[in-house]
């Protein structure tokens, strides 16, 4: 292994007062505040200007992930409020598979108040059509929960009914109706998060078709932003944390398009970045011959670095490769991955 850089946390630590995080999103999402730091210092501009700091016909990497109602609220009979957070599928594990799902469905959950739940039945209404339906939670582990629901609803329309959007816990007010829509970026469509990924959240569809229009190009991948996202650093040196997973999928398509592409990549975000850096840990499983028997990967914490691929056409053509040979569409995998400066796979 590569020697891991020394972070300090206090090094890189901030304050953030409460007075200066938004609770409600703008009206115009492009009006939000830019902060722009190059040779002459740190200036404000507006986010709608991004395209004149990248360069001229760059291309854009978004995550398409979408938050799903992951707060599901029950009441028991004796009053006690129990809250059900989903965390990830268990039963069917794939989220593709469970959100088509018409009946029941096991989650990792967070439980809130947990001690409260002695293992009996909770029950709850959802309204769909101007119908009443019933949703049922069963724990069965600690932090296993299987819904089971009426109406022969997929999952992904029932939780919509039902659930609430979990907002970050640094925007300190309950979910409203207008966060169903705010706390999603416009170009979400893969159902699971519990996050939105943050930084595509200020592009407007109208922004996004004037930067296409002058050269701009966006391609998309997933990954589902999960819970642990919020988990604060709590060793002085960063390296000792231990990261989450998160899940990721990269189609066939979007590899191409990285290949073909001769100008510079901008990710969108973390998430993004997190997902493009997994990649060359994928590609050295493949050429090492450890790939797992139902082709979903896993990237450990600091697998990126180390190997030597951090070239990404190489990179994608041993993936695209391996999903050839295996008649797969796009690749899966989950990231442990902890993003450190000084490496570079864009």
């Amino acid at each position: 292994m590569k020697i891991l850089p020394q972070i300090s946390y206090s090094e890189i630590d901030y304050e953030l007062p409460d007075d200066r995080i938004a609770k409600y999103s703008l009206k115009e999402r492009d009006r939000s505040l830019l902060l722009v730091a190059d040779t002459n210092g740190f200036r404000k501009e507006f986010f709608s200007n991004v395209p004149d700091f990248i360069a001229p016909g760059s291309m854009l990497i978004l995550n398409n992930a979408k938050v799903i109602h992951a707060r599901l609220e029950f009441r028991r009979e004796t009053g006690a409020r129990i809250e059900v957070f989903l965390l990830e599928p268990l039963s069917p594990s794939s989220y593709e598979q469970i959100f088509n799902e018409t009946h029941s469905c096991s989650w990792k959950c967070m439980i809130g108040n947990a001690r409260k739940w002695k293992g009996d039945l909770l029950k709850g209404t959802f309204s769909i059509n101007g119908n009443n339906y019933v949703l049922q939670a069963e724990r069965k582990s600690e932090n296993e929960v299987m819904l089971r629901w009426e109406g022969g609803f997929p999952f992904s329309q029932m939780i919509s009914a039902y659930g609430t959007i979990p907002l970050p816990p640094y925007i300190k007010r309950a979910a409203e109706d207008c966060d169903r829509n705010d706390y999603q970026t416009v170009f979400s469509s893969v159902p699971g998060s519990v996050a939105a990924p943050t930084a595509g959240l200020h592009f407007t569809q109208d922004m996004i078709t004037a930067m296409k229009q002058k050269g701009f190009v966006f391609e998309e991948l997933t990954l589902h932003v999960g819970a642990g996202t919020f988990l604060p650093v709590q060793t002085e040196n960063v390296t000792g944390h231990q990261m989450h997973r998160e899940q990721i999928i990269v189609s066939r398509r979007f590899l191409e398009s990285i290949i073909r592409n001769e100008k510079e990549i901008t990710a969108v975000g973390t998430t993004s970045v997190r997902s493009m850096e997994s990649l060359s840990a994928v590609a050295m499983q493949i050429v090492n011959g450890s790939t797992p028997p139902d082709h979903y990967f896993s990237v450990g914490q600091w697998e990126t670095y180390e190997h030597r691929f951090t070239q990404r056409i190489e990179v994608c053509n041993i993936i695209l490769d391996y999903l050839h040979k295996h008649q797969q569409d796009s690749l899966r995998a989950e990231t442990s991955l902890m993003i450190v400066p000084g490496f570079r796979f864009l």
